[in-house]
């Protein structure tokens, strides 16, 4: 399975990042740690939120020109504030 260089959880083909969209797949019944499953999860992503949440790797997109469309809704957030020592997602 391949892993993100500039982040460890970033897992598969898609990148998916599995410390913002494990859970989610869990739930959806994919495994981002299979080649099905993290292709499954990159669809329900792109449908849900369109390339939003792989824009931090833009730069790495060859010449930085290409741009995959936008749709859908915003992605979760990942930065949230400490409630009795453990971390709750910002709404």
């Amino acid at each position: 399975m391949l892993r993100g260089r500039q982040n460890r959880q970033d897992t598969g083909l898609f990148q998916i990042n599995a410390g913002v969209w494990a859970k989610q797949a869990e739930a959806l019944g994919y495994d981002i740690h299979t080649p099905e499953g993290n292709t499954q999860m990159a669809r329900y992503i792109f449908e849900n939120y369109g390339s939003e949440p792989w824009r931090s790797s833009a730069k790495c997109w060859g010449d930085g020109k290409a741009r995959a469309p936008q749709r859908g809704r915003q992605p979760p957030v990942v930065r949230g504030k400490r409630s009795r020592g453990k971390l709750v997602k910002n709404q």
